[in-house]
């Protein structure tokens, strides 16, 4: 139980310095990009982020901050969802 206890406050520590400041991310380069890209190049640098799929992207995105910021073994991952799951 300490081992798990230990691991929430590092995974606290680590997220407090993200969600207690203040953040400004500028994307006009992004914006202009397109209109200086040729049709080939539209293709190979997706930059619409309409066609997202942001469920994919998100499921992504939580298996990786557990494998590469928690360091979880990727096998926890089903007895995590059996947990989960209760």
């Amino acid at each position: 139980m300490v081992n798990v206890q230990r691991r929430i406050q590092g995974g606290l520590d680590i997220l407090q310095y993200y969600t207690t400041k203040q953040w400004v991310f500028r994307n006009e380069n992004l914006k202009t990009l397109p209109q200086g890209l040729t049709e080939e190049d539209k293709q190979t640098f997706y930059t619409d982020i309409k066609v997202v799929d942001w469920d994919d992207y998100i499921k992504n995105f939580v298996l990786g901050t557990r494998r590469y910021l928690l360091k979880d073994d990727p096998a926890t991952l089903p007895k995590a969802r059996r947990r989960l799951k209760r």
